[in-house]
């Protein structure tokens, strides 16, 4: 069991979530995740798979991934900020070995592990919890699809690393979206997530009999799904050409010294990202508000 800390830089629900053994438990002066956590080998992970800067498990990835998708896309954004601050934990109480881990014990664990973490942690940049002198968690007053986050929970597959990149990618998206002087680097992420879910559609196609899919072919899907009364062109045609100036310094549109984008460039994305995802991955078509 995986307890880690969450910076108030997230947007968090307004309760806990909890499904199977894993949580999500959100208090005024500390919130965490603890989920369960099994040896990468598990998944199917190899040296070629190792590395040094992902922070999360694939548990983790998918949980967080399933949080922020089971809120409509259209009733604001809910999203987590984990930190590089954990503690693992047995997955039974050790006085109790019979007895999984309640979520009182599981605050107990993890205001311990805060109260221990070094002092340089308070001074180098993070933005700790109010229990580690941070600010106020911000807390998002929708309710959450909690059928939405269970399906997401138990039907994506930890073997799905085409899935686990692009839910990945979101979350790490949001994180970086927070702190404007990255919001450079928020775009590309996004981008990293627009390109795992034109593969997920691909791989749809192929499963259907077409062997060599395109990008059109990609977009007559996304509209037989969500715009059956139009033709919108390739798959996200009209991201294309901003993709390209925000990625590339020189290409055929010219050469930028700064990205020309604006922040709707991001919200526009990620909104219709959330409901791509969310269809790809479960199933969900969720209703016009």
């Amino acid at each position: 069991m995986r307890i880690r800390l969450m910076s108030p830089l997230g947007r968090y629900p307004n309760a806990d979530v909890k499904i199977g053994q894993s949580h999500m438990i959100i208090r005024k002066d500390i919130a965490f995740t603890a989920v369960v956590v099994m040896p990468s080998a598990t998944h199917g992970f190899g040296v070629e798979h190792y590395s040094e800067i992902e922070i999360l498990a694939a548990e983790e990835i998918r949980f967080l991934g399933a949080l922020t998708l089971s809120l409509h896309a259209e009733k604001g954004m809910v999203y987590a900020y984990p930190l590089p601050l954990e503690k693992n934990l047995p997955l039974a109480r050790p006085e109790e070995p019979t007895k999984l881990w309640d979520a009182q014990s599981l605050l107990i664990e993890a205001r311990a592990l805060a109260d221990a973490v070094p002092e340089r942690w308070r001074t180098h940049g993070a933005i700790l919890p109010p229990r580690m002198g941070g600010p106020p968690y911000m807390i998002h007053g929708a309710d959450l699809d909690l059928d939405v986050f269970a399906l997401l929970h138990r039907d994506v597959e930890l073997t799905n690393w085409l899935a686990l990149r692009g839910l990945g990618t979101l979350v790490r998206a949001d994180m970086l979206f927070t702190r404007p002087e990255l919001a450079e680097a928020a775009l590309m992420m996004i981008f990293v997530a627009l390109e795992a879910s034109l593969g997920l559609i691909w791989e749809k196609l192929k499963s259907a009999g077409n062997s060599a899919p395109t990008a059109m072919d990609a977009g007559r899907y996304l509209d037989s799904v969500f715009n059956p009364h139009l033709e919108t062109g390739k798959y996200f045609e009209s991201s294309y050409e901003d993709r390209i100036k925000i990625m590339h310094p020189a290409s055929r549109f010219g050469v930028f010294a700064f990205p020309p984008a604006s922040y709707d460039n991001y919200y526009d994305l990620r909104q219709d990202l959330h409901s791509v995802y969310a269809h790809l991955l479960v199933g969900k078509i969720w209703p016009v508000l």
